[in-house]
């Protein structure tokens, strides 16, 4: 009888010491895709503030360059003549 409660109780631990170590691994895990998350996160607000700024500059140089070219546009001047 006490041979089976000892073979009971290193199963028993065994099991114990799995489940602790599968909850350690669960943490260690979470934590990775937590951090990858915020990585993500971040980079997504970086790019889009590059692009952002990249936008206005383009938009700056369009209506610069409308600025210095003032007249008819060349679209408006082929409807007229028929083109």
């Amino acid at each position: 009888m006490l041979g089976y409660n000892r073979g009971f109780e290193e199963d028993k631990e065994s099991e114990i010491d799995e489940y602790i170590r599968g909850q350690a691994f669960a943490e260690e895990l979470k934590e990775v895709i937590r951090e990858d998350m915020l990585k993500r996160v971040l980079r997504t607000i970086y790019h889009r503030r590059k692009f952002l700024k990249w936008r206005e500059q383009r938009r700056e140089a369009e209506l610069q360059k409308l600025q210095h070219n003032p007249g008819v546009p060349k679209n408006v001047v082929d409807r007229a003549q028929g083109h």
